[in-house]
């Protein structure tokens, strides 16, 4: 179970709130508030996980929003199977600070070194001192606050950033961007910048910054421009938390094959090795190859008849679960097949135990035994997937096995 933690401080005269778990908690830090008057609240989500120690943390500018879709994508897109790692969520409220006050509208744009001192000198840092963060940090913002992350990611150490619908994203901010990465800014950094349908008078600037960013000598920088036709001005963060989210830890997804060629294409058993090792340590995760990239990849050595991957596959990558009593007759009949009669038993033993009432495991049981010439265990066995079916057909093979025992 996911906790949320919300957390309450001072910061610049602005009010940041907290909890931990059901227990309020309030961190004081008394500074001139200069020109800011206005209360912006800061809340924490804290995800747990069995196998991360620390977590990226994901900024959400404008966070009263936006929390619970960012909070809701990770449960999402990890059911069944990992897609994305956990992440720590800090979304930034700023509702206090739009009308009839304008400061929002100020702090993003000609103020802008003000929200950046705000988050880079006093938000930041006490994220990193109080909650089990990794080096990944990620920023997100809409309209105003998405030509605010340009100009971040000038003067900051962010790893990624979510941009949508960014209507003060000027060639000035481009250009500054641009100097900072001449000026060696050497840091790897990915950009996924969304604009709807009916934001194409500013597709001009939007070139500029992908051209920028493909020149050579931003080879530690990757841009992702999407321009879709679903969403308009208002819905473009939709597609920058999912979709945007997707793309920046598409090295971290759990990886599941479709084809053999998926398989040889991906580099076999040593390319999913490699994968998972630059994910462990990019991530701070444990070593681990999940179970449907195993299954996926042991189900089409199956299909394509290559005993010899599947032996790798076990050998190297460890044993997979088979989930009972189909996927587990499909492994164990081909490896029955193929007179490896020891696989075919783990792979029976492995799928009985949670299907014990399965005819077609109990008669390749009984095979087995046949085999060995162990034909009492055979006959047992064979009675049994007898009395676990109630079609006609399948007494009659299950009964002819049990009359042939008769005449060895």
């Amino acid at each position: 179970m996911n906790t949320l933690k919300l957390i309450n401080f001072l910061i610049f005269g602005l009010a940041i709130s907290v909890g931990l778990r059901a227990e309020a908690t309030t961190h004081q830090i008394k500074i001139d508030t200069h020109n800011i008057t206005d209360e912006i609240a800061v809340k924490v989500y804290v995800p747990t996980s069995d196998i991360q120690e620390s977590f990226p943390t994901l900024y959400l500018m404008d966070g009263q929003h936006y929390l619970y879709s960012a909070v809701g994508l990770q449960d999402s897109l990890n059911h069944r199977n990992i897609t994305i790692p956990n992440f720590l969520v800090v979304a930034i409220d700023t509702s206090k600070l739009s009308e009839p006050s304008g400061l929002r509208h100020q702090l993003l744009n000609e103020r802008s070194f003000e929200m950046m001192s705000i988050l880079l000198s006093k938000i930041v840092p006490l994220i990193e001192s109080t909650y089990p963060s990794s080096d990944l940090k990620i920023y997100f913002g809409w309209e105003l606050a998405a030509g605010f992350g340009l100009e971040l990611a000038s003067l900051s150490d962010f790893n990624g950033f979510l941009l949508a619908s960014a209507p003060n994203l000027t060639i000035n901010k481009v250009n500054s961007f641009q100097n900072s990465l001449l000026a060696d800014r050497n840091i790897e950094t990915k950009f996924y910048v969304s604009l709807g349908h009916t934001e194409l008078q500013r597709i001009e600037e939007h070139k500029q910054l992908l051209d920028v960013i493909s020149a050579p000598s931003s080879k530690d920088v990757d841009l992702e421009l999407s321009i879709t036709k679903n969403h308009g001005y208002f819905t473009t963060p939709i597609d920058a938390l999912t979709n945007g989210l997707m793309w920046l830890f598409s090295d971290f997804r759990g990886v599941n094959f479709y084809s053999i060629e998926e398989v040889i294409q991906f580099g076999g058993v040593d390319g999913i090795i490699n994968y998972y090792e630059k994910r462990s340590n990019l991530y701070q995760v444990p070593y681990q190859t999940p179970e449907n990239t195993k299954f996926t990849m042991a189900r089409h050595a199956v299909k394509s008849d290559n005993k010899e991957l599947l032996d790798e596959i076990i050998e190297r990558l460890g044993r997979f679960s088979t989930g009972g009593d189909y996927w587990g007759y499909y492994f164990a009949k081909f490896a029955f097949e193929k007179q490896d009669y020891t696989l075919a038993q783990q792979f029976i033993t492995s799928s009985v135990s949670t299907d014990k009432t399965s005819y077609r495991l109990l008669t390749l049981q009984g095979d087995i035994e046949t085999r060995a010439n162990r034909l009492d265990k055979a006959k047992y066995f064979y009675e049994q997937a007898l009395a676990s079916t109630d079609l006609e057909d399948l007494k009659r093979i299950i009964q002819n096995k049990i009359n042939a025992l008769k005449m060895m």
